[in-house]
């Protein structure tokens, strides 16, 4: 677990992360100045990091029907590595899938910009 310490006006806002599940979220819990937890106003918030995994897979679907007309789930490592490289392998042919990756990052990103 991370965390960052920003300062707020009458309270300080402690920023953690943590897995929970696989699951990346973003961790908030207020302090007062007299170091007492505020628990009423503690929040997590997923950041998303498995809809990445899903909105790529959603829009791969969608951009190459043919491909994976037969394929009911496609493996989740070409997945991943899909997401890393710009490219996925699959049925014996490489799939150039930049325009997917940033689509789904992009949708990730505004999650993680609307927390904060």
């Amino acid at each position: 677990m991370g965390s960052i310490i920003s300062t707020a006006p009458k309270r300080w806002l402690i920023l953690g992360y943590r897995y929970r599940w696989l699951h990346l979220t973003t961790d908030w819990l207020a302090v007062n100045p007299g170091r007492a937890v505020d628990y009423s106003l503690t929040r997590s918030v997923p950041l998303g990091i498995q809809s990445v995994v899903s909105d790529f897979d959603e829009s791969f679907r969608v951009n190459n029907l043919k491909a994976v007309k037969a394929t009911p789930v496609l493996p989740p490592e070409r997945v991943r590595r899909a997401i890393a490289t710009g490219v996925f392998d699959g049925g014996g042919r490489c799939y150039p899938c930049e325009q997917e990756v940033q689509e789904a990052t992009n949708l990730m990103l505004n999650r993680i910009a609307d927390t904060y």
